[in-house]
This record gives C-alpha cells, sequence and structure tokens, in this order.
C-alpha cells in the first residue's frame, strides 16, 4: 500500500469516528454547582449538601445528606442515616446533560428509646440511566434497574421482638416527558415491572405460651404504568421557584401570592391514568395460608373542563383462605372474585379548587359547593362477585347533586345456598330469624331475567326507595 493510501485510509478513519469530548475542568465544575445552587438555594450548597469535581469528561455530583438531617434533640430521638448519592453528569451542549448513577444510598433509621427499632433501604446491583434536552420534543428520558431492593424493619417491644423483611427483585423503570400540546405543559409517562418479590413478618404474640407468628408472602410478577397528560410543569416550576426565592417569608406572606401562582396552574394536569397488575400471591404462616391468581387495578382522572371525571377499578381473581381456626363453613366462601368499576363526573371540580385557593380555605365552603352544584356529578357503577356459593352483578346510576336520585339493577344467583350457610353458621336463633325473613323477603319480590337469575331493580333516593316496584319502607315491616 502506498503512503498515499496509508493517508487517505487514515483520514477517512478521522472523519468518520466521533469526536472526542472535552475534558471536564474545574471552571465547569463550578458552573455545575452554580446551577444547582440557583435551584436549591446558596445556602445548602455552602453547607455542603452538594459537591461536584471534574471526572475525565464528565462531572461527579454527589450529594451528603448529613448536613440537613435533623439532629437528635434528646437521647431517645431516633437517628436518620443516609448514605452520599453520587453520579456523573455529562454536558451535552445547549443546556443538555446526561446522568449515570450506579448505586443507590442506603437509608437507615435507628431509635435507641426503650422500644429500640431499626428500618434499613437498601438497593443491590442499580445502575440509573437519564438525560434531559430542554430543545428536543421528548426532553426527558430516564430508565433504571435494580437487581434487588430491601426494606428490613426490627422493633422490640416489652421485650417481644418484632422482625419484618420485604424483598423486591429485578425491577425495571422506564420514564419519558414529553412537550404537551399546550404551552407551558408536558405530558410524562413512567412504567415499572418487577419479576418478583417477598416479604416475611416474625413477631411474638401475646399470650400464656408465648405464640409466634411467622407468615412469608410470596409475590409474583407485576407491572404497574403512569401516564399524566399535560401537566402544568411551567406553572408549578414558577410556583416552586417562587418558594425557593422566598423560602424565608412567613406564612402569611406566601399566602396571597401562592394562591395567585396556584390558581394560574389548575388544572394541574388534563389527565391522569395509573394501571397496575399484580401475579399470584401466596401466603404461608402457622395460622394460616392463602392468596390470590391475579389483582388488577385502575384508575383514570381527567381534570380539564367541561369534561371533568374520575374511573377506578380493583379486581381480584380467585382468592382464597384457609387455616385451622377458621370455622368448617368457611371453606365454602373459596376461591373468591371481585371486580369493582366505578367512574365519576364531578364537573366543576377544577372551579371550586379554584375558589378554596383564592379565599385561602377560610370561608365555609358554600361558594365551592355551589360550584359543584352548578354542573351535575354523576356516578355508574358495575360490581360483581363470584363464589361457590353466590354469584352477584349490579349495574347501577347516580346523580350525587341535588334533587339526588339514582337506579340499580342486582342479579344473583346461590341465594338457596346463603341460606343453608347462614344455618351452618349458627347465629343466635332472633338473629338467625331475622337474617331468614330477609332472604324469603327478598326471593319473594324479586323477578327473573331470561336466564332465570333472581333480579331485583331498585330506583330512589333515601326513603323513597323502591325495589321491584314496591317501596322499601314497606318491605322493612
Amino acid at each position: 500500500m502506498t503512503k498515499a493510501l496509508c493517508g487517505a485510509a487514515v483520514a477517512a478513519l478521522l472523519i468518520a469516528a466521533p469526536a472526542l469530548a472535552e475534558p471536564a475542568t474545574p471552571e465547569g465544575a463550578k458552573a455545575v454547582l452554580d446551577r444547582y445552587a440557583a435551584i436549591i438555594g446558596q445556602e445548602a450548597i455552602d453547607k455542603g449538601l452538594v459537591s461536584v469535581k471534574p471526572d475525565g469528561d464528565a462531572y461527579l455530583v454527589t450529594w451528603d445528606f448529613g448536613p440537613i438531617i435533623p439532629k437528635p434533640e434528646k437521647p431517645a430521638d431516633p437517628t436518620i442515616s443516609i448514605a452520599p448519592l453520587s453520579y456523573r453528569e455529562t454536558p451535552k451542549g445547549d443546556g443538555a446533560y446526561a446522568w449515570r448513577a450506579e448505586a443507590l444510598p442506603e437509608v437507615t433509621i435507628a431509635d435507641t428509646s426503650n422500644e429500640s427499632g431499626t428500618m434499613r433501604f437498601a438497593a443491590e446491583n442499580a445502575v440509573i440511566d437519564a438525560d434531559f434536552d430542554p430543545k428536543a420534543q421528548e426532553p426527558m428520558h430516564a430508565k433504571a434497574d435494580i437487581g434487588k431492593f430491601t426494606v428490613d424493619f426490627s422493633m422490640k417491644k416489652d421485650d417481644k421482638p418484632f422482625e419484618y423483611h420485604a424483598a423486591t427483585l429485578d425491577q425495571h423503570f422506564d420514564l419519558v416527558a414529553k412537550v404537551g400540546a399546550a404551552d407551558g405543559t408536558v405530558d410524562v409517562e413512567s412504567h415499572h415491572a418487577a419479576a418478583s418479590g417477598a416479604q416475611h413478618v416474625a413477631v411474638s404474640v401475646d399470650s400464656a405460651n408465648g405464640a409466634q407468628v411467622d407468615a412469608t408472602l410470596n409475590e409474583g410478577a407485576r407491572h404497574a404504568g403512569i401516564i399524566v397528560q399535560g401537566l402544568r410543569s411551567k406553572a408549578l416550576g414558577e410556583l416552586a421557584a417562587y418558594l425557593v426565592a422566598n423560602k424565608d417569608k412567613t406564612a402569611p406572606e406566601l399566602k396571597q401570592p401562592v394562591a395567585v401562582l396556584l390558581v394560574q396552574a389548575l388544572p394541574l394536569f388534563d389527565q391522569f391514568s395509573l394501571t397496575g397488575e399484580q401475579g399470584a400471591d401466596k401466603l404461608v404462616s402457622a395460622f394460616a395460608v392463602g392468596g390470590f391468581d391475579k389483582a388488577q387495578t385502575a384508575l383514570d382522572i381527567n381534570g380539564a373542563a367541561p369534561a371533568d371525571h374520575a374511573h377506578w377499578r380493583l379486581a381480584f381473581d380467585k382468592i382464597t383462605a384457609a387455616s385451622p381456626i377458621f370455622p368448617a363453613w368457611a371453606a365454602s366462601m373459596f376461591p373468591l372474585s371481585f371486580d369493582i368499576d366505578l367512574s365519576v363526573d364531578f364537573r366543576g371540580l377544577d372551579e371550586a379548587a379554584k375558589l378554596a385557593i383564592e379565599s385561602g380555605f377560610d370561608g365555609d365552603g358554600s361558594a365551592e359547593m355551589g360550584a359543584l352544584k352548578a354542573r351535575p356529578a354523576h356516578l355508574d357503577s358495575k360490581i360483581s362477585l363470584r363464589s361457590p356459593i353466590l354469584s352477584l352483578d349490579s349495574t347501577g346510576q347516580a346523580s350525587l347533586t341535588p334533587p339526588q336520585s339514582a337506579t340499580q339493577r342486582v342479579t344473583v344467583d346461590g341465594l338457596d345456598k346463603v341460606a343453608d350457610l347462614v344455618k351452618k353458621i349458627g347465629l343466635a336463633p332472633r338473629d338467625a330469624q331475622q337474617f331468614g325473613a330477609w332472604l324469603a323477603t327478598a326471593a319473594k319480590i324479586a323477578k327473573k331475567d331470561a336466564g332465570g337469575h333472581l333480579t331485583w331493580d331498585i330506583s330512589g333516593w333515601g326513603p323513597n326507595v323502591i325495589v321491584n316496584g314496591t317501596p322499601l319502607s314497606k318491605l322493612n315491616h
């Protein structure tokens, strides 16, 4: 190969290779520290809360929480210890940064009083990566992997120990922030997954033979997601900046300007959604065993007029429980599954919150209630329950603001099995007689749907409730 060809090859490699990052400098470290001081205050920097030093092409930022942790004033006061948190901050230009932490600080709270106790939080094999670019459509990305997160708690009361240990394995977090459609807002989406977990409790029980409780809960995989759309980040940032800049002012001095800034941030977000799913859990102890196959939860809130609403759902699939101390009839209740689904329109909530903030919570609440009543609130509900002896479904609607009204349809299978169970429970004669009469009346006025299930149509509010065309007041007599 000729010298000319060698030179051309080297030149091509240099052109294709990324430019070497500039090394960090003491002047750059001071600039980074000044940026933190503008956020948390110079006083905290002077106390040594944050320190920055050059580290290759990045800056090593260390938070030492010791200077701001309250010191015990009395010998019996608890002591709090938080290990330093360090991460590398790499400038990317034009206000953009990347952060990487390879450990999370251990936190310990110790009580040395007569009823001494200690709580400890620790993470193993933790790696956190994040980047921020204020000019990007998605300005913030963050992800974290934690091999094992543990919580330990121990306490001794009257010489009886209590021990609690929890561990969650292989957790993964993802977070993305996007610039919202409206000015001064962001959309935030976060997801969390964990492979498994376990909790263990051991405690002495006050009894003649000094019984011990030793229970272990083995948790299945779980997933959760959080989505916030239209978060008023700019307005909330202005509020936070004002509080930091005026931290020395008294509460009366802050009241009015803080109220103005907070009202500007309403509604705090356009929509908030939370979803979660928990895999099979099993609890084992000397007294009982139990668990469930799956649990699900969902929460959705819309905070932007005119369609303010909230939706909440909670469901458990095949709950089981067994114990030698349970009566024999308890086994017929399991496995048990239920699903609760509620939706509420609460139109006027943002206006009510605005009035409450502007009045400084000094009023009697009449203005706020008037704002809520100006636009009626409505509730939709769906409930289902399944067990070996009972199947129940309920759907309903209700107006929550005057004039209140409600309708509900309840469908049941297994009323005869419930009656048999009541006999096995062995209630007092008077209680058994009353419950039996109630079941007989309910069955008597029930209708049957196309599938042969007992149904009750309920309507009305307060004392004017009607069940399948019969006033409830007459049924009670």
